[in-house]
């Protein structure tokens, strides 16, 4: 086996093993967190005081936030907190978004 080849065989073998690295990372990135709606009870008065706080509490990435058909948000939420925002007593129900 020439020289070359042989070369040319480990570096197509260490690029496959950094691409496959680079993927599970990505992977477990978006396991990590997901996106969600949340919709809190209809009588909630601040719903920017209470979006906002929820950004701090459990890192919630807000996309949008929702005032009149319905009172909430949607947002990227770290899967650890989503259960936590649930519990919160100002929130009716958390849903995927399957947008």
């Amino acid at each position: 086996m020439s020289r070359f080849y042989a070369f040319t065989l480990v570096v197509a073998a260490l690029l496959s093993v950094a691409g496959a690295s680079l993927l599970g990372q990505s992977g477990a990135n978006r396991r990590a967190a997901g996106d969600y709606i949340v919709v809190f009870h209809d009588d909630e008065p601040d719903v920017d005081g209470t979006v906002a706080e929820h950004q701090r509490a459990y890192g919630a990435s807000v996309a949008q936030s929702y005032r009149r058909a319905l009172k909430g948000y949607a947002a990227t939420i770290p899967l650890a907190r989503v259960d936590d925002i649930r519990r919160d007593p100002r929130v009716a129900f958390v849903s995927p978004d399957r947008a």
